[in-house]
């Protein structure tokens, strides 16, 4: 008895089909060769966001890694400015506007970014630079055409790597200015440019849905007092940001395809266009890489 249960077992063993339900089923080629189909190469895993914004100080890397670039894909990152008052590492911006993720976020300014700064003295700067992306008449709307030469540019360059799962990324950010409302669809239109260079695309990727650029003139220019213009929305969450009494755009999401793998130069610049009287300011924070359809090209919705 004992041989036999041993002889059936071993049996058992060596007719897979016969004594197991789930074997993938076998083919047959040309040749009359068996086997089972090849399943290809692994899958890349989709990205996922990694937040390592605690314990930062003001440097390059820091304003990086408070936007959540903490996943090794951030090759090389350069901070260009007037003055160090010109950016920082906040965990708040006035009473209402907190990082949309993690406990930090990154800010520049053409003035000083504290909110104690007088947001109607952008300060004696007045440094002359070439216009990163010059558009023509008008450049946002309603303004004038771009000039050649612009006043207290901050520049955030950064040279990233996509992850292999990655289709395209996004990242936040909340502009506001000083210039508002006063110097509305006029030569003074201090300007946010999110410029990247890639295999498929050198342009900024941050506009309106009329393909403006994020000045005062944008259409996403509406968390001001509603006295102060009909697309107005409301300026509580101004409150306490030194710009309660002027404008802003609220938060806004930029998203923009990149090939799996590719290295590509992502660069945030703000700069004075006019003079350099007023202070306009950004916020920075939660870039992520998605791993969705993004063929359409860059899109900025709020």
């Amino acid at each position: 008895m004992k041989t036999a249960q041993c002889i059936t077992v071993v049996l058992c063993s060596l007719s897979l089909l016969a004594c197991g339900s789930e074997i993938t089923a076998e083919t047959e080629d040309d040749s009359g060769n068996v086997g089972f189909p090849d399943a290809g190469p692994p899958q890349p895993e989709p990205p996922v966001q990694i937040v390592c914004d605690t314990g930062l100080g003001d440097a390059a890397s820091d304003l990086a890694k408070a936007m959540e670039l903490c996943d090794g894909s951030l090759l090389s990152v350069n901070l260009e400015e007037v003055r160090a008052v010109q950016h920082a590492v906040v965990d708040g911006y006035g009473q209402s506007y907190r990082p949309k993720t993690g406990v930090a976020m990154a800010t520049l300014a053409t003035g000083g970014v504290s909110p104690q700064e007088d947001k109607d003295n952008g300060g004696t700067y007045d440094v002359s630079t070439t216009h990163p992306s010059p558009k023509g008449d008008p450049a946002d709307g309603c303004g004038t055409a771009d000039p050649a030469q612009v006043q207290d540019m901050v520049k955030l360059a950064m040279r990233l790597k996509a992850p292999l799962g990655a289709t395209g990324f996004q990242f936040d950010f909340n502009f506001m200015s000083a210039e508002f409302p006063e110097y509305l669809c006029t030569e003074f239109d201090d300007t946010f440019v999110a410029y990247l260079e890639s295999e498929g695309i050198t342009d900024n990727i941050s506009f309106d849905e009329n393909d403006n650029v994020i000045s005062i003139n944008t259409g996403f220019f509406d968390v001001c007092s509603p006295d102060l213009g009909a697309s107005c929305m409301g300026n509580q969450d101004l409150a306490g940001t030194g710009y309660d009494d002027r404008g802003g755009t609220g938060w806004l999401t930029t998203k923009a395809p990149i090939k799996p793998g590719e290295e590509f130069s992502l660069t945030f610049y703000l700069f004075d266009e006019g003079d350099a009287e007023l202070t306009s300011q950004v916020l920075l924070d939660n870039f992520m890489w998605v791993a969705e359809d993004l063929d359409d090209g860059p899109i900025t919705i709020d």
